[in-house]
C-alpha cells in the first residue's frame, strides 16, 4: 500500500456585512490561507487582532478533516490529524490508503464535521456551551471551516498540490455588555442570550452540492436545535466588557425577543427585551451587539430547590407492550441482583454507555462497558467473529427466538439450562428469564399503533438525542411529530425513549458509528434470506421517523446494535 501525502493551498478573501441597529465591525476574513501536507477532520481557529483587523489562526491541539470521496458515491478516506502549533498558516502530513477509483474528490471540513449518507451532506454540531480561551477570542470548537471540494482523476502522489477555498460557516458575535451595577467584590463569570430562534445546535443536510458549486452558506436545515448560546468567561469582569460567541447564520426580525441571563460570583442578573431592528448573524460575518444592563435590578440567587429523583416504573407500556425503562447494559464493574455478572437494565431511558456527540466515529479500547452487541451470542455477545452470533442454513425459515436459549450456533437444540446456553436471547439469559429480546412482532406493534416524535432528554450534564413513542390519546390516531420534543421527567416514566446508540458494523471490532445521530436495536426475528455465514436479524433504525424495519445482508449478525427488553409476564 503507497503512502500518500497530500498538500492543500487555500486562498484567503474578506466577507462584510451591514446591520442597521449596532455598530458593525468588519468582519474578519471568512477565507484563510493554509498549507496542509496530509488529510485529516477538525479544527480551531482563534481570533486575533493585529492592526484592527481579525483574522483566523490555527491553534494546536485541535484536528481537521481532508475526505477522499471515490468516484462520487459513499466510498470514503479520510484520517484525523491534529494541529501542533498556533500559526496563521497550517503544514502537516498524512498518509491514507491506495484506491482505484475513476474520480476523487477532497473535501475539507473543520471542526467535528462528518460526511454523512451517500457522500450528498454533512452533518455538523456547534456547542450552545461556549468557552473561549481569552476575552479576546471566541471558541474555536463552535468555529466551523468548510472547503469547495477538488476533483481529480487519479489519487495524489507526493508532490500533488490541491487547491482549497475555505470559508467559514459559523457566525461570530462581539457582544459588550455594559451598565451593569455589581456590589464590591462582585464580578461576572458568564452570560447567556437566548433568541427567538435558533442560534446553536446540530445541523444536516449541508449539501455537497452547494459545496461542489462554491455557494456559501450552504444550505442546511436542523436536526437538534438550541436558541441560546451561553458563554463562561475566561476572566472574571467587574466593569464594562466585551466577548465573542459562535452562532449559526440566521436572521432575527426587529421586535423579536430575547433574554439575557448575565451570572456572576454573587448572583444572576436577566433582562427581557426586544431587538430594536433586524438583526443578522451571517456565515464568516461578524455582528456586533451592545446589551446596555442599567436599571437591571440585581437579586440575591435563591436556594436551589432539591432535585426530585426521577423513579423509573418497572417497565414502560406502550402500544400494549412492556418495554424495560432502560437498554440492556454490560460494565464488567457492577453487580445488579437478579442479572448475570456485569449485566443490567440501564438505570434510566437515556442512559447508554459512550453517549458522547463529539464525533461520527468513536473508537473504543474494549468491551468492558457496552450496550451493543452481536445478534443471538451468549457465550461472546461483543465480538464480531463469526462464531460468536447466530448462523442458520441458507434454507432455514424466518424463526423468532425471543426468550429462547440453545446450545449450538445453528439454534437447533433449545435449552433451559442458563449455564449450558450459548447461542439466542441475551437479554433472556442475562436477566435470568425476567427480560426478553422484542421480537419483529413487538416492534410493528410500536410502529404501527404508538405516536412518534424526534426528542432530547437532559440527562446530567448530557443532552440526548433519540426518538420518543406514546400512546395517543383514546380514540385518536397515532401521529408522527414534526419537531423536536425536549421530555421532561414525566415523558420518560410514561412513554418509551430509545436513545440514537450508535452501530458497530464493520467488522472493527471496537468502533461505534453514529453515535447521537442513528439508533440501531435489534429484534430475536431471524430474516428469512438467512445464509450459514451472513445471518441477518430483522433490526429497527431509528434515525428518521418514516425508518421502521431493516435489515442489511453486509451488516448482519456480527455487527453491533443496541437492545431495549420487553418485560416477561
Amino acid at each position: 500500500m503507497k503512502k500518500i501525502i497530500t498538500s492543500i493551498l487555500a486562498a484567503s478573501a474578506l466577507f462584510a456585512c451591514q446591520q442597521p441597529n449596532e455598530d458593525i465591525v468588519p468582519n474578519n476574513p471568512d477565507l484563510v490561507t493554509f498549507n496542509i501536507e496530509a488529510s485529516a477532520p477538525e479544527v480551531r481557529t482563534a481570533l486575533v487582532e493585529e492592526n484592527g483587523k481579525y483574522g483566523a489562526v490555527w491553534t494546536a491541539g485541535d484536528t481537521y478533516s481532508i475526505i477522499e470521496v471515490g468516484d462520487g458515491a459513499n466510498k470514503q478516506n479520510g484520517t484525523t490529524t491534529a494541529i501542533t502549533e498556533n500559526s496563521a498558516t497550517l503544514s502537516a502530513s498524512v498518509t491514507v490508503a491506495a484506491k482505484s477509483y475513476s474520480k476523487y474528490e477532497y473535501f475539507f471540513a473543520a471542526p467535528k464535521a462528518s460526511m454523512n449518507g451517500a457522500c450528498t451532506y454533512m452533518a455538523m454540531t456547534l456547542p450552545e456551551e461556549q468557552a473561549p480561551l481569552a476575552m479576546t477570542t471566541f471558541d474555536g470548537k463552535a468555529d466551523f471551516l468548510i472547503g469547495k471540494p477538488v476533483e481529480i482523476a487519479t489519487q495524489p502522489a507526493e508532490t500533488d498540490v490541491l487547491s482549497f477555498e475555505i470559508a467559514r460557516l459559523s457566525a461570530i458575535g462581539k457582544v459588550t455588555v455594559k451598565g451593569l451595577t455589581l456590589a464590591e467584590g462582585e464580578k461576572v463569570t458568564g452570560v447567556k442570550i437566548e433568541f427567538a430562534q435558533a442560534v446553536a445546535g446540530k445541523i444536516t443536510n449541508v449539501l455537497t452540492d452547494d459545496l461542489r458549486a462554491g455557494t456559501y452558506p450552504p444550505a442546511f436545515t436542523y436536526a437538534t436545535y438550541k436558541k441560546f448560546v451561553s458563554v463562561t468567561l475566561p476572566e472574571a469582569q467587574s466593569g464594562d466588557f466585551t466577548y465573542y460567541m459562535c452562532c449559526w447564520p440566521t436572521t432575527l426580525a426587529a421586535e423579536s425577543a430575547y433574554t439575557v441571563t448575565v451570572t456572576t460570583t454573587a448572583t444572576t442578573v436577566t433582562k427581557s427585551a426586544t431587538l430594536p431592528a433586524e438583526l443578522v448573524f451571517s456565515a464568516g460575518d461578524m455582528t456586533s451587539l451592545t446589551i446596555n444592563m442599567a436599571n437591571v435590578t440585581t437579586e440575591p440567587e435563591p436556594e436551589p430547590e432539591p432535585e426530585t429523583p426521577v423513579v423509573m416504573p418497572t417497565y414502560v407500556t406502550v402500544a400494549g407492550v412492556k418495554w424495560a425503562p432502560g437498554n440492556l447494559m454490560y460494565d464488567k464493574d457492577v453487580t445488579v441482583e437478579g442479572f448475570a455478572a456485569g449485566w443490567s437494565i440501564a438505570a434510566s431511558q437515556a442512559e447508554y454507555f459512550h453517549n458522547d456527540t463529539t464525533g461520527d466515529i468513536k473508537d473504543l479500547t474494549d468491551y468492558n462497558q457496552t450496550n451493543l452487541f452481536n445478534f443471538g451470542g451468549i457465550t461472546d455477545p461483543f465480538s464480531c467473529a463469526a462464531e460468536s452470533a447466530v448462523s442458520l442454513a441458507a434454507s432455514d425459515p424466518a424463526f423468532d427466538f425471543s426468550g429462547k436459549m440453545y446450545t449450538d450456533q445453528t439454534c437447533t437444540t433449545a435449552t433451559p439450562d442458563f449455564t449450558a446456553a450459548n447461542y439466542g436471547d441475551v437479554a433472556y439469559w442475562a436477566s435470568n428469564g425476567k427480560w426478553r429480546t422484542p421480537s419483529k412482532a413487538d416492534f410493528e406493534e410500536l410502529w404501527t399503533k404508538a405516536s412518534r416524535t424526534k426528542a432530547t432528554y437532559n440527562l446530567g450534564d448530557k443532552t440526548i438525542n433519540g426518538t420518543y413513542f406514546f400512546d395517543p390519546a383514546a380514540g385518536e390516531s397515532p401521529v408522527v411529530g414534526d419537531t423536536v420534543k425536549e421530555l421532561t421527567n414525566e415523558d420518560i416514566t410514561t412513554g418509551l425513549f430509545l436513545p440514537w446508540t450508535g452501530r458497530g458494523y464493520d467488522g472493527t471490532e471496537y468502533n461505534v458509528y453514529k453515535i447521537g445521530a442513528q439508533g440501531c436495536y435489534r429484534t430475536a426475528t431471524v430474516n428469512s434470506t438467512s445464509a450459514l455465514d451472513a445471518t441477518n436479524g430483522v433490526i429497527y433504525r431509528i434515525q428518521s421517523l418514516s425508518e421502521g424495519a431493516y435489515y442489511h445482508q453486509s451488516y448482519g449478525a456480527t455487527a453491533r446494535y443496541a437492545i431495549r427488553p420487553v418485560y416477561v409476564e
